[in-house]
């Protein structure tokens, strides 16, 4: 019986999935907390969400107050549920759910006190008076103190001042708060504008050119219905364009003037500014972006500001109706799509002083669910139902550029199948650990999809779609071994490339007694490993850390050695992925690349579903191009030998590529025993 479910088991995955998918569901929650007082949204604050069946789980809410989790649970049993917050009586507020849908919205408005004082304060104009502006002192936390600055040389100790200014003009307003017992002290600044509506106001800004730095943009900023400029830029230039760019004679103080009127002259307004020119006016606005993987919430992104250094103040548009003034913001798009980012930054906005303006397009990328099994000899894990004898943890790796970079974790067991949810598309590596409670713990090493206990000869997977749900791995069986009293040690050392910021602990250390893998341990706290019982013979070492390389280390085992202790392995962050490519349609596959690590001859078994012309190229690790061979392959499977005897040692790529030039397959051996 055994032997025929091999055969079949496509079939029997396929009833299983549909059996436990019948009864178990994805069930969605999200939503936005928000401060009651001030509708700004309340980061890193916890979501609970319970179940009627004593399901509680804890998420957190984002920089922008957003909260995202799922549940998989049996769907007959979820008929309630409800999402929660404490406010700030330490009280919980609840949203029921009954019964709840596959998605469930739930946003919460909540008293909130932040341990420190951060000012804040709104405006409106008075109605009556076109001069008179109100202020609202919308501050969270406890302050005993506030002092505002109103920008005209008037302040104020009022909780909510009223203010009459006697001028039109831009004026930079701004609110102190303190508190006298915690000694918190916080400050908000905002630009406040007072125009004739019925007139003009003339206003501009600028910026220099990083390459010249006595060439300056100019960019008008003026209010009003205006069609005519008139600039005069104090060294005898004049212009009557828009947005003009200047190159200044030489370095000095230029007296800039803009004069702007409308037709007939029926409003008019001049402004001047004072603009030094020299080698440092290189004011300019620039940012760069990154999709935050290892952020659950989906579509956020990392904006890293790189404009010039004397930026002082910065607005983000962010295409989709949200803005931010911080320096390195981090944004969470709605869904996936394409947003214009648009940067507008400043060394001081009061006045127009020198700025920069940009935009990049941003197309967000989808995100998909993926799952599959566990299998130890041809079986899923815990094939039945109460099974729990092997317990494991699925480790997600994303294709960064040329790294693997640690995206997510999920522990399982029941029917030995893992799942991720909303990740987004791109190249994936996924490897599976038993956990040390496992009744086949010792036996089975940690191994990668699809059957390999290597991360640099793993197959890799693309999340395209949603239809990716047989992701599975075979557990690789560790050789037996003879007992001995022979034992190794050792510690794992993080090499130059890794700027000491790699931690170590709990890292897989794998054990060969001459090419056979017999043992793997993994690291302490103190980044330190150890093999016991081990009879005599001669044994390599090296770590197993996804995305990076090891070090190998020799250990000879014998009546004159015993125990061997101090055994170093550095770790290397510059570890060689490849030049990432997008793979043609599947017409073939690579069935073995043996001997691993080859001589001077590698063998590559190719199964390929149709007659055609490849050619295959080896490449080593600085991408140098080795050899081109081309060749016919009949379909079915074929067995290449290819001489590489004089290629250097060390790590070696290998391309498939069909007549025109698209990748069919690709991967990695060692060169050199």
């Amino acid at each position: 019986m055994k032997k025929l479910i091999p055969n079949i088991l496509t079939a029997v995955l396929f009833l299983l999935i549909q059996a436990t998918m019948g009864s178990q569901s994805w069930f969605y929650f999200q939503g936005q907390v928000v401060s009651e007082d001030s509708m700004l949204p309340i980061a890193n604050y916890p979501v609970f969400i319970e179940s009627s069946d004593d399901m509680q789980i804890m998420t957190m809410t984002d920089n922008n107050g957003f909260y995202y989790d799922s549940v998989y649970v049996e769907a007959e049993e979820f008929d309630h549920a409800r999402v929660g917050v404490l406010n700030c009586a330490d009280e919980f507020v609840f949203v029921e759910f009954d019964p709840p849908q596959e998605f469930n919205n739930a946003d919460f408005s909540i008293c909130y006190y932040n341990q420190e004082c951060q000012a804040f304060f709104t405006y409106y104009y008075d109605g009556q008076d076109e001069m008179k502006v109100h202020f609202l002192d919308a501050s969270m936390g406890s302050h005993s103190g506030a002092l505002w600055d109103f920008g005209d040389g008037e302040t104020s100790n009022d909780d909510n001042p009223v203010h009459t200014y006697s001028e039109f003009g831009y004026y930079e307003v701004g609110l102190i708060i303190e508190d006298t017992v915690t000694g918190c002290w916080s400050e908000h600044k905002d630009i406040v504008y007072l125009g004739d509506s019925l007139g003009c106001q003339a206003g501009f800004t600028y910026s220099g050119n990083p390459v010249n730095a006595n060439e300056i943009q100019f960019t008008d900023l003026s209010m009003g219905n205006i069609d005519y400029w008139f600039w005069d830029f104090g060294d005898g230039d004049t212009s009557e364009e828009q947005d003009p760019s200047h190159v200044f004679p030489q370095n000095g103080i230029y007296e800039v003037c803009l004069f702007v009127s409308s037709q007939m002259m029926t409003c008019s307004d001049m402004y001047c500014m004072e603009i030094e020119i020299s080698d440092s006016t290189t004011c300019f606005a620039d940012f760069t972006y990154s999709l935050d993987t290892l952020n659950n919430t989906p579509y956020t992104y990392v904006f890293t500001d790189e404009s010039s250094d004397e930026t002082e103040n910065w607005y983000w548009d962010f295409g989709d109706g949200s803005f931010s003034e911080d320096q390195n913001p981090v944004h969470v798009f709605d869904s996936s799509g394409t947003y214009q980012v648009c940067l507008f930054s400043s060394a001081n906005p009061l006045g127009g002083d020198c700025s920069g303006f940009i935009c990049k397009e941003i197309s967000t990328p989808d995100y998909f669910n993926f799952g599959g099994h566990a299998f130890i000899d041809g079986f899923p894990i815990n094939i039945e139902e109460d099974d729990s004898s092997n317990m494991a943890t699925a480790y997600l790796y994303r294709r960064i550029s040329n790294q693997w970079r640690y995206m997510d974790k999920r522990d399982f067991w029941k029917f030995g199948y893992y799942w991720f949810v909303r990740k987004p598309v791109g190249e994936y590596l996924l490897r599976l650990d038993l956990t040390p409670q496992s009744v086949d713990y010792q036996n089975y090493a940690p191994s990668y999809y699809q059957h390999q206990t290597d991360w640099r000869y793993a197959t890799t997977f693309v999340l395209e779609n949603n239809d990716q749900f047989a992701v599975d791995v075979n557990l690789k069986e560790l050789f037996d071994m003879d007992a001995g009293i022979g034992g190794i040690s050792g510690k794992l050392l993080s090499g130059l490339s890794c700027d000491g910021n790699l931690n170590l602990s709990g890292r897989i250390v794998k054990l060969y007694l001459e090419d056979d893998y017999v043992a793997f341990s993994k690291t302490n706290n103190l980044q330190e490993f150890e093999f016991s019982s081990l009879p005599n013979g001669l044994y390599s070492l090296q770590a197993e850390v996804s995305g990076k390389s090891s070090s190998v280390g020799f250990v000879q085992i014998d009546d004159n050695q015993l125990f061997s202790d101090g055994n170093l392995l550095e770790i290397n962050c510059d570890a060689y992925v490849g030049v990432q490519e997008n793979l043609a349609e599947k017409s073939l596959s690579i069935n073995k690349v043996y001997p691993v690590p080859a001589d001077d001859y590698i063998n590559i078994s190719i199964i390929s579903s149709k007659r055609q012309n490849i050619q295959i190229e080896l490449i080593d690790a600085l991408g140098r191009n080795f050899e081109t061979y081309k060749m016919n392959i009949e379909s079915g499977q074929t067995s290449v030998k290819l001489n590489i005897s004089k290629a250097d040692r060390g790590l070696m790529l290998y391309r498939v590529l069909s007549d025109e030039a698209k990748v069919l397959a690709r991967g990695k051996f060692i060169h050199g025993r």
